[in-house]
């Protein structure tokens, strides 16, 4: 409630405000069919009042009923033609989160990209904190505990590679990002910020059908069989406890890590490509 109140009070106090220095940055949104009332319209309309002359790309996954997707589709364009460089890259039929994340990195015309998902509760104070905590710095930091909220360096792709598009649906790419970047050397910051959080929507998204149809909470790993099964059971070797090869990756559970033979990630995707995308005004 007091959220609301100040962001209400945000609006009407925006045109005596003086325009911020635009960032090197690039902000990318991730959304589906069913959280577009109850989270995306939020969540865009309130990153875009914050961050008014940086990019911003909403990554639009689809969804298995075609018709309702379509619908779906024409709503969200019109939907984000009203704010400045607010970019849609739309699907029709489901790709993988990995993909998604690819195609935002891909596209994005900025240095620096920040990544969240179309759930987050921004507070007005959201760029201030980002600018104060020392993100922007960094290669690449996990907000809050929750890779749904990622500050990723483009530079650090030359190290680390792109994202393993091989994970075919969604779940797991944060463990396999966290993993090679521990083997390639590369710290991931772990920072917590007071104006971001999850909407408590996110407790009952679970219960309802993901782009592919399938109910996540009937799914292993709790996301999706076949990201679970690809990760433990063909990609890495995994335990708790220290064994030969293995790497030690802080803030995951299993805490070591080591390839299978065979399963290098390849270093680009030319699958992802470039899209058509739908601009807003500039």
């Amino acid at each position: 409630m007091r959220q609301n109140l100040l962001w209400c009070l945000s609006e009407i106090f925006r045109p005596l405000r003086k325009n911020k220095s635009k960032l090197d940055l690039s902000i990318v949104i991730y959304t589906y069919i069913h959280r577009y009332d109850s989270c995306f319209k939020r969540t865009a309309k309130r990153i875009s009042g914050l961050f008014p002359d940086e990019q911003k790309l909403v990554l639009v996954n689809g969804y298995f009923v075609k018709d309702e997707q379509e619908e779906y589709l024409k709503k969200i364009r019109l939907f984000c033609s009203r704010f400045k460089n607010l970019c849609v890259i739309a699907h029709v039929e489901p790709v993988s989160l990995a993909k998604l994340a690819n195609q935002g990195i891909i596209h994005s015309n900025s240095g620096s990209i920040l990544a969240i998902n179309d759930d987050t509760q921004l507070g007005v104070g959201f760029r201030r904190e980002l600018l104060t905590s020392g993100i922007l710095a960094t290669d690449i930091t996990v907000i809050n505990g929750s890779w749904g909220y990622t500050f990723l360096k483009k530079s650090a792709l030359s190290v680390v590679g792109w994202l393993d598009e091989r994970l075919i649906e969604m779940g797991g790419e944060d463990d396999d990002y966290a993993v090679r970047c521990a083997i390639a050397g590369i710290n991931v910051h772990q920072i917590s910020m007071k104006t971001i959080r999850s909407s408590s929507v996110k407790r009952k998204k679970r219960i309802m059908p993901n782009s592919w149809g399938k109910l996540m909470f009937q799914q292993k790993g709790g996301y999706s069989t076949v990201n679970h099964e690809y990760l433990f059971e063909k990609k890495w070797e995994t335990s708790n406890i220290p064994f030969d090869g293995a790497t030690y990756v802080p803030n995951r559970t299993p805490k070591y890590w080591k390839l299978r033979p065979g399963m290098e990630t390849p270093d680009f995707y030319p699958e992802s490509g470039f899209l058509e995308i739908t601009k807003t005004s500039q």
